[in-house]
């Protein structure tokens, strides 16, 4: 009798689950759907990164989402649109939210959704431990779920958005390609953090890309003037930064004029 109940209580469990599942999957298959959104949903063959361009290469074959095929979606490309007509802008709703049933497409590996007034992600991006491409740009983003636990990202763009702390980079040992501009970032502290764990992980595994050709854009941040003056000092590949370069070690001017 004992044994029925607890049975009949799995059973009923597994039940509930099987159907908060599939709730979220519908949600999530609406959304890819809305017209607002413009989302384009890709399985792929021939994947390749091209490190030199800063590209990712494949034959992607679009799909169309539905409950049973969200595993299988590897690209997920929502564009928006940037209305330009009065009468454009009367009629376009941007996309404010990201639902949390986006947790079901775990497998993505390259995630875009610009031109929207997103504002946060949801927390489970942090689980996407395939992704390469993160681009976000044209949105109203203030600050990124834990994203350190993504150290295949090669490819991350947030420019025109709201940002103003930089996430843990340190373990993203394959990026190349970090757009940052137009946000509300003062403090470069967690970039330079990176950039030598870059170097020091350069000395045992020399096929990482050297920091010298990572591009990274700092572009119309209000710095906060000892960061400006370290940039323009790096010999990197830093955009809206001038100056010479000089040949003091990079550890010295990192370390002693940021102190971290």
């Amino acid at each position: 009798m004992i044994l029925s109940k607890f049975f009949f209580i799995f059973i009923l469990s597994l039940m509930t689950i099987a159907s908060n599942l599939s709730a979220q999957a519908d949600e999530i298959v609406e959304f890819l759907n809305n017209p607002y959104s413009k989302c384009k949903a890709y399985k792929y063959t021939n994947y390749e990164y091209n490190s030199k361009k800063n590209q990712i290469t494949h034959d992607k074959i679009r799909i169309l989402p539905n409950k049973y095929n969200l595993k299988d979606i590897k690209i997920l490309e929502c564009p928006g649109e940037c209305p330009i007509t009065d009468e454009e802008k009367e009629n376009y709703k941007r996309i404010e939210n990201i639902p949390s049933s986006i947790c079901l497409l775990d497998q993505l590996v390259s995630f875009r959704f610009s031109n929207s007034d997103i504002k946060s992600l949801p927390t489970c991006i942090e689980n996407f431990t395939n992704m390469e491409e993160l681009i976000l740009d044209n949105n109203k983003i203030i600050s990124l779920p834990n994203i350190e636990k993504l150290s295949k990202l090669h490819y991350i763009d947030l420019s025109f958005n709201k940002v103003n702390l930089l996430p843990d980079l340190t373990k993203m040992s394959k990026l190349s390609y970090l757009n940052l501009t137009l946000n509300k970032i003062t403090d470069i502290r967690p970039l330079l953090k990176f950039i030598l764990q870059r170097y020091n992980d350069l000395s045992q595994k020399p096929y990482l890309q050297n920091p010298k050709d990572i591009y990274i854009s700092l572009c119309a941040n209000p710095l906060m003037p000892e960061a400006e003056n370290i940039l323009n000092k790096l010999d990197l590949h830093w955009t809206c930064t001038s100056g010479p370069s000089i040949s003091e070690p990079i550890y010295d001017i990192i370390t002693l004029d940021m102190k971290i």
